[in-house]
C-alpha cells in the first residue's frame, strides 16, 4: 500500500471533465485506488464516489494506491493531479 498526500494542480471547473479523466485514469490499473479528502474516503474508480468530494486546486488531498500496479498507478495519477490541464 503507497499513501501520498498530493496538492492539486488541475484547474478548478465547473464540468466534470476533471473528475471523470481522473476516474478514468484510476480504471487503467488493477489496484484500488482511494481519494481522502478532510475524513471522508471514496474509491477513484467511482464516479459517483469522486462526484461526493469537493477539493480546489492548491489544496493536498490523501492518494491510497494498494495491489499489484500500486506504483504505477500512484504515479499516473500524481502526474495528473499535478499537471496543469489546459482545456
Amino acid at each position: 500500500m503507497i499513501s501520498k498526500d498530493i496538492t492539486i494542480q488541475v484547474p478548478a471547473s465547473a464540468s466534470l471533465q476533471p473528475a471523470a479523466i481522473l476516474v478514468q485514469v484510476a480504471n487503467q490499473f488493477n489496484s484500488s485506488v482511494r481519494i481522502e479528502v478532510e475524513d471522508k474516503q471514496v474509491n477513484a474508480k467511482s464516479l459517483m464516489g469522486m462526484l461526493s468530494l469537493t477539493f480546489y486546486p492548491g489544496e493536498s488531498i490523501k492518494v491510497i494506491t494498494q495491489g499489484e500496479d500500486e506504483t504505477q498507478a500512484m504515479e499516473r495519477i500524481e502526474h495528473y493531479l499535478t499537471t496543469a490541464q489546459k482545456n
